[in-house]
């Protein structure tokens, strides 16, 4: 499929084998996108020594993801450490997502300038992660006395 139009970063219009034009459905295709995204996440060890590492590193790097960004929010202890971010870095965030898969479906890459450095490439989101498993595992202590 080749993407030939986009009116909005998560909705774009393709053309198909046939030749046939479509209009993606940008929840199914955001899914698509951000777990294509995911798997990449998943090859990078906060200490990479291998080539593969190194290369999706600097991948999520080029669409200016942060590591954080990649994590699964089908898991409720992230879901919940995500409703508890600032607004100001949940909209960071969201923007960030949506960004990289806009430039994913182009095939393209931001400008270097603008690119995730190592230092900004924080797990900004693992402390509010930690601090809902201790509260998720305290209650299940209460529960079960």
């Amino acid at each position: 499929m080749k993407q030939i139009h986009s009116m909005f970063p998560l909705a774009c219009t393709v053309i198909d084998h046939r030749g046939r034009q479509n209009v993606c459905d940008s929840g199914a295709l955001v899914e698509d996108q951000k777990a294509n995204l995911a798997i990449e996440a998943h090859k990078l060890p906060i200490k990479t020594s291998n080539k593969l590492g190194e290369v999706s590193k600097k991948r999520l790097y080029e669409v200016s993801l942060r590591r954080g960004d990649l994590l699964n929010e089908d898991d409720p202890d992230v879901k919940e450490a995500v409703k508890r971010l600032s607004p100001e870095d949940f909209n960071l965030r969201q923007f960030r997502i949506k960004r990289a898969l806009d430039l994913t479906m182009k095939h393209s890459i931001l400008p270097k300038e603008h690119w995730t450095t190592s230092e900004e490439d924080t797990m900004y989101i693992q402390p509010l992660i930690d601090q809902v498993k201790k509260e998720r595992i305290e209650r299940q202590m209460w529960d079960h006395k």
